[in-house]
């Protein structure tokens, strides 16, 4: 039995593109993983091929955390790191609706519904479709346009690991994932690195994080929520902390003090209010003397009824905080304004 019988009435096109996601690069941050779905949208799209997607997607530990049970009052959330990545549905951190409205799309689990039980245990062992082709990051979309296999499988990207070896020539690109080799970030650099891509992807991809890629219904509320007790006239600043504290000597640029005069400096009116996006999870931290008598301070703490629902990973909250950051009358971000021009990282 092959894939391409159905138990179901065809999808809407008849040949369709996977991209495989099981590898440690699966798990990325937010924007990593958001440029790499943009990319797969649009490599889609451009073949005219019916994307597979993964109802589900990894939630990175070094990315994910989480409040303690029961959360004290007084924190901000106080946020503890979750060790181990997990699975997450992909539709509590997207609409799908959206990308199925925009991309010829349909859910993994839902074609393999579709194919009979043998192609489902012939998929199970080989893992790819009898009739797919795997083909690498190295083939081009322009190569993959003239394939005809009903199923085309991108195999998993990525890079020779070139740590500690100065002189050595560089690695080819081999179908076969080699230990230490996984890039974190994974599938966006398909559009944006590779040189006989770029002219191809990047601007669709680009295209596709504003058509395809939209908050699900919830983090709307809870953006929504929140905007309505800032007011219209209100600033966002991103105090960007955690790791990048140390490694690039930030914490100068990031406290309290040098966030009032950067702010005084871009003409935000005393009384203001101004929400605090940051990875700091001291509730206190900014909300010392030097910022907050002359300035009206919000945290993610100061919205726990309109935020309750997004507090839970920090996935969410930053699906929330984005929204409120788009709709912010002024905008401050911490490499862009808070550290100053030449500071090298």
């Amino acid at each position: 039995a092959r894939p391409g019988r159905m138990a179901a009435p065809p999808l809407a096109q008849e040949r369709f593109l996977y991209y495989q996601k099981d590898g440690p690069g699966w798990c990325a941050g937010s924007q990593h993983r958001e440029r790499s779905d943009a990319c797969m949208y649009a490599e889609a799209r451009y073949l005219n091929r019916t994307l597979i997607y993964d109802p589900r997607m990894c939630n990175d530990a070094a990315h994910q955390l989480r409040p303690p049970a029961p959360a004290p009052e007084y924190l901000d959330p106080l946020w503890t790191r979750v060790h181990a990545n997990y699975e997450d549905a992909l539709e509590n951190h997207i609409d799908v609706g959206v990308v199925e409205a925009v991309v010829p799309a349909v859910s993994k689990d839902e074609w393999i519904a579709r194919c009979d039980r043998r192609a489902l245990e012939e998929a199970a062992a080989a893992r790819a479709w009898a009739t797919s082709e795997v083909v690498t990051p190295a083939a081009s979309p322009d190569e993959l346009r003239r394939n005809t296999a009903l199923l085309l499988v991108r195999g998993h990207f990525f890079k020779p690991n070139r740590r500690n070896q100065r002189g050595a020539r560089p690695q080819k690109q081999s179908s076969a994932p080699q230990p230490g080799t996984w890039t974190p970030l994974y599938w966006f650099e398909l559009c944006e690195s590779r040189r006989r891509f770029r002219s191809v992807l990047r601007d669709r991809a680009a295209n596709m994080r504003q058509e395809a890629i939209r908050p699900p219904a919830y983090q709307r509320e809870a953006a929504a929520a929140v905007l309505r007790r800032l007011g219209s006239n209100f600033t966002v600043v991103h105090v960007r902390r955690g790791d990048l504290t140390a490694a690039c000597e930030l914490d100068s640029f990031t406290r309290p003090a040098r966030i009032a005069a950067v702010l005084k400096a871009k003409g935000v009116a005393p009384r203001s209010a101004v929400y605090v996006m940051s990875d700091e999870p001291r509730d206190d931290f900014f909300r010392k003397p030097a910022l907050t008598n002359t300035y009206r301070v919000y945290r993610p703490g100061d919205f726990r009824a309109e935020l309750r629902n997004a507090l839970d990973t920090n996935y969410a909250l930053f699906g929330v905080e984005r929204i409120i950051w788009q709709a912010a009358a002024t905008r401050l971000s911490t490499r862009g304004d808070l550290v100053p021009a030449g500071h090298k990282c």
